[in-house]
């Protein structure tokens, strides 16, 4: 049977009275062959659910990061998790952020780690390994801080900062950077780094011994430090025997070396007990003694403590006549200070010949005018 390309009428086809018909016009019209019948009419099914959306991918690797501490890849991520979250509908926000708190949290503790690890490098404290630490960073006390070297006192990098109102073995001065130029061994580097101390020593306190029981201790690089650019020198002023007790005033206090005296200079000193320093003092006002001459003694080899003390002891005396027939002469008395084995090996060829009062003080200046 083949389909008409005639629409269908809307309605049926009143029958033709004139044709007969093979079936009851009562009969109900069967569906067509092959296809089953439709079912009763009834409430319409439910639709299906809808499908769950998809967790972002992003998000669930910045948490893992976050976990194992890559600190700044899970931040990344997070971020870029979040920007597509918003865009996408996708699932994932929670481990977005809770990417972003464990980074915060890693970040929290690796600060914190470093700053108490940098607190006590600062500090110089008594911690295992930390001196080889020290030697390789130079870390030592700033200027003006007071410090205590551990174990013998040979390891210049195995200090410990203390408060300089009580005993210590040294107090940080001043630091400069070691001149330019090729590593040149440790001694000459020593010599070198010494006497920018000194001269540093001498511009502070007009002296290179600011007190009676003190020295320069250096604190010179290595050649490693200066082949990582690291040329700090670290000049402090320690004490030779026992313990510094107080802070020291970094300015000139008028304290002097017997050899940094000059011509005509007015001192005290302990007269009972010797000193490697004195005290320069106003020549109007009551002072042990004053310089009237020095000079300076020819050699380079150490030609033994007895003759070095006649040498300076005739120097000396011809410098008595200074005085012809003042009577002031009677009431003064004469000495020499010469070096000493170990000042002689460290270049020190000084004489001063003091005048002192044969009783009491002086009161004034025996120099003429």
């Amino acid at each position: 049977m083949s389909r008409s390309s005639e629409p269908p009428d809307s309605g049926w086809a009143a029958p033709d009275p004139d044709v007969p018909s093979d079936r009851p016009p009562d009969a109900p019209v069967p569906p067509p062959a092959g296809f089953p019948a439709g079912p009763a009419g009834g409430p319409p099914l439910p639709p299906g659910p809808e499908g769950a959306p998809p967790r972002n991918r992003l998000a669930l690797v910045a948490l893992v990061l976050g976990l194992v501490g890559g600190v700044l890849f899970a931040v990344g991520f997070a971020i870029a998790a979040l920007v597509q979250i918003r865009r996408t509908g996708e699932r994932g926000r929670g481990m977005a952020v809770g990417a972003l708190l464990v980074s915060a949290v890693w970040l929290a503790g690796s600060v914190t780690f470093a700053v108490t690890k940098f607190a006590d490098l600062s500090d110089l404290g008594d911690v295992t390994g930390t001196p080889e630490v020290r030697r390789a960073l130079m870390i030592y006390p700033k200027p003006g801080e007071c410090f205590d070297v551990l174990g013998d006192g040979t390891n210049a990098t195995n200090t410990r900062k203390v408060p300089c109102t009580g005993p210590h073995d040294a107090q940080m001065i001043v630091s400069l950077q070691f001149p330019q130029g090729p590593w040149s061994g440790d001694t000459e580097t020593e010599r070198i780094a010494g006497q920018e101390c000194e001269q540093r020593f001498r511009a502070l306190f007009g002296t290179r011994t600011p007190g009676e029981n003190i020295t320069i201790y250096t604190i010179y690089p290595r050649r490693e430090h200066l082949e990582m650019g690291d040329r700090t020198v670290s000049c402090a002023a320690a004490a030779i025997e026992g313990k510094l007790t107080s802070p020291l005033e970094v300015r000139d206090t008028g304290v002097r070396e017997w050899s940094e005296l000059r011509t005509g200079q007015c001192i005290d000193y302990d007269t009972d007990q010797a000193s490697i320093t004195v005290k320069l003092a106003n020549c109007a006002t009551p002072h042990t003694g004053q310089v009237l001459h020095t000079l300076r003694l020819p050699g380079s080899a150490w030609p033994g403590e007895r003759v070095v003390g006649k040498r300076a002891e005739a120097a000396c005396d011809k410098k008595w006549a200074y005085f012809g027939d003042d009577p002031i002469a009677d009431r003064l008395l004469m000495s020499s200070l010469h070096p000493t084995e170990d000042t002689w090996a460290q270049g020190d060829r000084s004489v001063q010949c003091v005048v002192t009062a044969e009783h009491g003080k002086l009161r004034r200046s025996v120099m003429r005018s």
